[in-house]
């Protein structure tokens, strides 16, 4: 098995390692958070292929790409599976990160994004 891997920030555009949206935690009377919301960083982001074949037409992918060359349908289909399993894993850690669930495990964690505020509080997966 290959893997793949990719450290996205998300919605850090001053590059600050903070959120730079507001953040919602739901409920029937909501509170608002206002960015900078602690903590973007990089989410660590991985996707694998299941055989070496795959993980080769990823790579020309890549080098095609890389060298402005059209791709074929194979090496099309391939790559963008890839990528698409790299966007989704980026997401579900986002989605971990700002609403406290562990979907590995099923287990319900909360995010403190204020420390500030008593209690604990979470986004909703919107937000994320």
């Amino acid at each position: 098995m290959h893997c793949w891997e990719h450290r996205p920030v998300v919605e850090d555009a001053d590059d600050d390692d903070l959120f730079d949206q507001f953040c919602d935690n739901g409920g029937p009377s909501p509170e608002t958070f206002e960015p900078p919301i602690p903590t973007a960083g990089f989410f660590l982001a991985r996707a694998c292929t299941d055989t070496q074949a795959e993980h080769q037409t990823v790579k020309d992918a890549i080098d095609a790409i890389l060298a402005a060359e059209t791709l074929n349908a194979t090496e099309l289909s391939t790559y963008n599976a890839i990528v698409d399993d790299i966007a989704d894993a980026g997401y579900a850690a986002c989605v971990s990160h700002l609403i406290g669930d562990d979907p590995t495990t099923s287990v319900v964690e909360f995010t403190d994004i204020d420390p500030t505020t008593p209690g604990v509080q979470s986004c909703v997966q919107s937000d994320a």
